[in-house]
């Protein structure tokens, strides 16, 4: 793994004592945003919303991960712009990969989620 880069864990809370196990997902993530479509707008952040705007109004949730993709090579292998976002929600992260970084191959995971089943009997 290469310095300034993460890896995304997945929680899951006992419901018995309350412990928290954490269990790794993917590694070498350099940025992770979530995106969601409440009513006509993109939200990155839902903190002000109601949790029943959310549950009865959420119709997409659009995640973005920007991944190591490969091992260190000696030679210089990405050096252009990768932009992550889409045409809904604008450019969220512009990376130009530049010293270390510039030596590993960089990949966009994207991923859209339609909600199914929230917001109902409320």
């Amino acid at each position: 793994m290469i310095q300034n880069t993460y890896e995304l864990y997945r929680s899951v809370i006992s419901q018995n004592d309350g412990s928290n196990t954490l269990m790794p997902l993917l590694d070498c993530v350099k940025a992770f945003f979530v995106e969601s479509k409440i009513g006509n707008n993109w939200y990155s952040s839902t903190s002000n919303l109601t949790p029943n705007t959310i549950n009865s109004q959420t119709q997409l949730i659009k995640v973005f991960i920007l991944k190591q993709s490969s091992k260190y090579s000696n030679s210089i292998i990405s050096t252009n712009n990768i932009l992550v976002g889409d045409g809904d929600v604008g450019t969220l992260y512009n990376f130009k990969p530049s010293g270390i970084d510039s030596h590993y191959e960089w990949k966009v995971i994207k991923m859209t989620i339609k909600p199914m089943n929230i917001g109902q009997n409320q």
